[in-house]
């Protein structure tokens, strides 16, 4: 029963009992309420008050958690005397974060650091686990491999990590990794992704109704620095609770919407790839690229706007994060013949009604005037992806220009997202699992902004599909964590090395071309979207499902 009309119709089945004073009808009303796990509703009779005692004392008694799946009734003027009003929950309002200045002085550090991992999903509790082992594993003795205590072998070293987007859709274990980074990284850049502007109830109390009101509070969590609990404490949502079951579940249980060549498949993945070995998150994490400070007291900042920086060796360093949604428009590319998509899909579920965004985003009627343009994937409207570029824009304006300052000063730019700015990023449709996948992962209005930009590193995320790839002079890299299942496939690398290291001033600033599987491929082959032939791996996992 909707939330409302059961309140309702306890509300009018318990004023019609007392009026007839009915003790024994009251009585058993009162315990199917109760067995039933329905609300509790509190109030007090103007006539007599022993039926409510009775009533509650009866929970009580029972040792009921009171966690009521429908919020409780609060006391009615026609039951109370005394009855006060509950003030309603505070207002949620979304302002776009401006660029700040940061001068990393000589005199405490040698060099600057960035790290970038994307698509954490920390919801799944072994993901969670295994950043936190990440950001606390002690730099001593022979705990780590000499590679990474030669990486970053005092504090001397200013570093950073850039997150590109899907940290978690619960907000205990976001602010679970938002606590794991400043104990670990002088400064952490975030942008919202879509799963983390799902809405549930856990946070109406504060204000957080639609997805704008998530993505209000994530800038308000993150630019707090320090002011919310560092727990990892399960919620009511919970860690492993809507993700843990199944993965992706616009994907499906096998992980994803990347390519499954599990290792050691002829159409997979890590040809040569060492053993993983095991550790607290029961993910791989060896050799890796990261180690903690020595000092346990550090306690660095999160952002979510642009920051220019002053290195200690004279260079300017630029980091944008850049807000973005997607549109089914943005997929320019011939589709897949019908009579091939609907052999895939056939006895199955639409991809629309696997699409999880579809149910677990809220929007506001100032940003989306007609629901019915966010679920289809027909329509050409782009506003949800305007008004996020938009946001962009406002502090674009001062950091489009990168000649400013003396001559010696060199200006390195690295922007980030969580969607495609660009096609040519994702494999073909004839490649991909879920041939639907290119209408829900990019944004026309971010190419243009990233473009007017070019900056030297684009990191993203979303698609969970490792690249490395220079499009049109602009550098673009994905490197994402992904679901505990795809670990073993396209992610293999991903978590068993962890963040990847992708600017060191030490070494001259950006390094050189990581190596994925699809950046190798496109750096060989043409892109050919005129194809229409299934991948092999593409083949397989639908003829398993």
């Amino acid at each position: 029963m909707h939330h409302r009309g059961a309140i309702r119709w306890h509300f009018l089945i318990y004023f019609l009992l007392l009026r007839t004073r009915s003790f024994v009808a009251l009585l058993f009303f009162s315990l199917t309420s109760f067995w039933s796990g329905s609300a509790v509703i509190a109030f007090q009779s103007v006539s007599s008050r022993w039926p409510c005692l009775f009533f509650v004392r009866l929970n009580s008694y029972h040792g009921y958690s009171w966690q009521p799946r429908i919020p409780v009734v609060p006391l009615s003027p026609l039951f109370s005397s005394s009855s006060t009003s509950s003030s309603p929950p505070p207002v949620m309002t979304f302002k776009p974060p401006s660029l700040t200045e940061i001068t990393v002085t000589p005199d405490l550090y040698d060099a600057v650091r960035i790290y970038a991992m994307s698509d954490l999903h920390v919801d799944y509790r072994k993901n969670l686990e295994l950043f936190q082992y990440w950001c606390s594993r002690p730099a001593s003795g022979n705990s780590l491999s000499s590679l990474a205590l030669e990486q970053e072998k005092s504090d001397r070293i200013y570093s950073i990590l850039l997150i590109p987007g899907d940290i978690a859709s619960n907000p205990a274990n976001f602010k679970a990794v938002l606590a794991a980074t400043r104990r670990r990284f002088h400064a952490t850049f975030i942008v919202a992704g879509n799963h983390d502007l799902w809405v549930s109830n856990s946070l109406a109390d504060q204000g957080v109704v639609t997805s704008i009101d998530k993505l209000a509070w994530i800038h308000q969590v993150a630019e707090g620095n320090g002011d919310e609990p560092e727990g990892e404490e399960d919620t009511e949502d919970g860690v492993g609770g809507k993700e843990e079951e199944g993965g992706w579940s616009e994907e499906g249980k096998e992980g994803g919407p990347g390519v499954p060549g599990r290792r050691g498949e002829s159409e997979g993945d890590w040809s040569g790839t060492p053993e993983p070995s095991a550790n607290p998150g029961g993910s791989r994490a060896a050799h890796l690229p990261i180690s903690p400070s020595s000092s346990s007291s550090r306690r660095g900042k999160v952002f979510t706007g642009p920051v220019r920086f002053h290195t200690p060796r004279g260079e300017r360093l630029l980091i944008l994060p850049l807000l973005s949604w997607y549109h089914a428009s943005w997929d320019t590319e011939p589709d897949l013949p019908a009579e091939v998509v609907a052999d895939l899909y056939e006895g199955r579920p639409t991809f629309e009604q696997r699409w999880a965004d579809f149910r677990c985003c809220k929007w506001p009627e100032e940003v989306l005037q007609d629901r019915e343009d966010f679920v289809s994937l027909q329509t050409e409207k782009q506003e949800l992806a305007v008004w996020f570029a938009r946001q962009n824009e406002i502090f674009l304006a001062d950091t489009r220009v990168r000649g400013e300052g003396p001559p010696a000063e060199k200006t390195t730019v690295i922007s980030f997202s969580h969607f495609l700015p660009r096609e040519e990023l994702c494999p073909e449709k004839r490649f991909l699992l879920e041939p639907m996948l290119p209408k829900v992962i990019g944004s026309t209005p971010l190419r243009k902004q990233v473009e007017a930009l070019r900056p030297d590193l684009h990191v993203f995320g979303h698609t969970h599909i490792p690249i490395d790839l220079t499009v049109q002079g602009i550098r673009y890299l994905q490197w994402p964590l992904g679901s505990v299942g795809e670990q073993s496939r396209q992610t293999y690398e991903m978590g068993r090395r962890g963040p990847v290291l992708v600017f060191d001033e030490e070494r001259g600033g950006l390094v050189g071309t990581i190596p994925t599987r699809w950046g190798a491929h496109y750096r060989e082959a043409a892109r050919n979207v005129l194809e229409t032939e299934l991948a092999p791996w593409v083949k397989k996992y639908w003829e398993r499902k």
